[in-house]
């Protein structure tokens, strides 16, 4: 799941947020983890990890969660 800092405007942010998450599971696919394992999912800015707009603050909100699952 891609996530972005609130900069900019919501749509460019998900697409951003989804090209992110693309980005990690074509790493991990060129090492090994087979591709059916991934769903890729943008959110852009919707889901902060924390709040302010500080550049510590945005720089911690621009990332990519790898969910495991079990099924």
């Amino acid at each position: 799941v891609g996530h972005t800092a609130s900069v900019g405007r919501p749509e460019n942010e998900l697409q951003l947020s989804r090209e992110r998450a693309q980005k990690v599971a074509e790493l991990l696919i060129r090492l090994g983890v087979p591709a059916a394992r991934f769903y890729i999912e943008g959110r852009g800015a919707t889901e902060p990890r924390v709040a302010g707009n500080s550049e510590a603050q945005r720089a911690q909100n621009r990332r990519v969660e790898i969910i495991l699952r079990d099924d």
